[in-house]
């Protein structure tokens, strides 16, 4: 079901998802939010503009440098139990996700050589019984 909100409803501390919204807002999206707060675009429009969000793993990149800005991102899905936080890098528009592990390795890497700048991350194992590794670069 499509819910509609008239823009006295809205609420600039509420969650955009729970308005009916998805992230990242399209340009199909934000140019289709009238008057009133309401989400007016078709279908057609929509699918058009469509675009997969991936998060991608810090060890597909070749290098990484520790000045890159660090962010991190909640998922709520539908079951509130199953939420999680995990943190992300932003390279070439694209996300990449760090593992808590990385940043434990890449700590004990800095603390020994504070100089470094460069690091890439190498993984092994699936799952749950997936390592990673800190490799300084410098």
């Amino acid at each position: 079901m499509i819910n509609s909100y008239s823009f006295k409803e809205f609420n600039k501390n509420k969650k955009l998802n729970s308005y009916g919204f998805k992230y990242p807002l399209n340009k199909a999206t934000m140019q289709s939010i009238n008057a009133t707060g309401e989400k007016m675009v078709s279908i057609r429009e929509e699918a058009k503009d469509y675009v997969s969000i991936e998060t991608k793993n810090i060890c597909e990149l070749h290098e990484v440098s520790t000045e890159l800005d660090i962010k991190s991102k909640h998922v709520d899905n539908v079951d509130p139990e199953k939420a999680f936080d995990y943190f992300y890098i932003i390279v070439q528009e694209v996300e990449y996700r760090v593992p808590k592990s990385v940043i434990k390795q890449l700590k004990a890497q800095l603390e020994a050589k504070p100089s470094s700048v460069l690091f890439k991350v190498t993984r092994s194992g699936e799952g749950m019984k997936t390592e990673y590794n800190v490799i300084m670069l410098d």
